[in-house]
């Protein structure tokens, strides 16, 4: 018996090109938060004092994040079976443990939880990283308390235009000297940036100071 075609979108190559779409960001962000735990841990082995925003933190302390149930802070934790309960009743069981490494060979350790009623539950599955968790938690409590915000509002915010408004986020090249140069010329950029910036708000000053000006001079011989 042979197969008529379908007419119209065949919805298993859009799902397709969708998911080709988004398993490149999800690599992404797993590198992201991996180097990020990785640096955490390396800077509690040495004792040294640090505050590092972890990438949802702004978003987690948001009113409509703090009361979502994205946030598993609002989860209910069972210890003795090892399961995460849904604020809307969904149980997620404790089912492997898997490891994944990053390029650094940093490992990272995982915990799968499964939904009892996976059809009806708005995910079929939790992946929980206890160790990162703990190192959020910790770097959370140092960032709101009140000297973390003292000490954290001094901060210069010059990487952050690099990183944002540049897209600079690594080096490119090895060795002190070329690292330099690099990023000497990084930051001649965002010199030229700024004064490019600060040029043009004192030509519009002036051009309304002129206007003013005109309209000052108008006004006194038309009276």
């Amino acid at each position: 018996m042979e197969e008529t075609p379908l007419k119209g979108k065949d919805e298993r190559k859009t799902k397709g090109r969708k998911l080709k779409k988004i398993l490149p960001k999800v690599k992404d962000d797993f590198s992201v938060r991996a180097e990020k735990e990785e640096s955490l841990l390396r800077l509690d082995e040495k004792e040294v004092n640090h505050l590092m925003k972890y990438a949802m933190f702004d978003q987690e302390q948001k009113r409509g994040d703090t009361q979502s149930a994205r946030n598993l802070g609002n989860w209910y934790y069972n210890g003795k079976e090892d399961s995460y309960t849904h604020p809307d009743g969904w149980c997620y069981r404790f089912h492997h443990t898997k490891h994944q490494k990053t390029e650094t060979d940093f490992q990272e350790e995982i915990k799968v939880y499964y939904a009892d009623e996976s059809e009806s539950a708005p995910q079929k599955g939790l992946y929980m990283n206890e160790g990162y968790q703990h190192l959020k938690n910790k770097e959370c409590q140092a960032l709101l308390s009140p000297q973390g915000r003292q000490i954290f509002a001094q901060r210069k915010i010059v990487f952050g235009q690099i990183k944002a408004c540049l897209g600079y986020k690594r080096g490119n090249l090895r060795g002190m000297r070329q690292v330099r140069i690099d990023m000497g010329l990084v930051l001649m950029a965002n010199k030229l940036l700024k004064y490019n910036k600060r040029a043009l708000k004192m030509k519009k000053l002036e051009f309304c100071n002129w206007k003013s000006l005109a309209f000052l001079w108008l006004r006194t011989i038309l009276s």
